[in-house]
């Protein structure tokens, strides 16, 4: 199975990767809302291993 990295960004307008889990709808999801609650000021969103966005909050 594959991975989705779970990135945010900084005020630079770089992405930085804080974590990756399984390509699961519902392990997206937790993750998302975990790193949104870690850096609650930035964009965070979930990219596959090619860089196609996923999603984004």
């Amino acid at each position: 199975m594959s991975y989705v990295a779970i990135q945010y960004q900084t005020s630079t307008g770089n992405w930085t990767t804080v974590q990756q889990v399984l390509n699961d709808p519902h392990n997206i999801s937790n993750a998302l809302k975990s790193v949104k609650s870690m850096y609650p000021d930035n964009r965070i969103r979930a990219v596959d291993a090619m860089g196609r966005l996923i999603d984004m909050i």
